[in-house]
């Protein structure tokens, strides 16, 4: 029972971190979005499919968890590299 909720929180971070590193890189802030949500409903439907309805929050959670650090890691970064940069 343990094992699904793992997989569902490592698939989670996985994503998490994959939507986290295409923020700053993003054009159209609606296609993405609109993206973002229909894959996010996919992979909660497969989970769904294969674990069960607990995994579901796990999972989500998980995601939402490695997107704020990714972007958060991303924005500081980037200060820190503008601010050496003088010229």
């Amino acid at each position: 029972m343990t094992s699904p909720v793992f997989g569902s929180a490592a698939v989670g971070l996985v994503w998490g971190w994959l939507v986290g590193s295409r923020v700053f890189r993003v054009r159209s802030w609606l296609a993405t979005a609109l993206a973002v949500c229909i894959a996010t409903l996919v992979l909660s439907g497969e989970i769904l499919f294969l674990t069960d309805w607990y995994a579901i929050p796990v999972f989500l959670s998980a995601a939402i968890f490695a997107l704020i650090v990714h972007v958060t890691w991303l924005y500081r970064l980037r200060a820190r590299s503008e601010d050496q940069v003088s010229f």
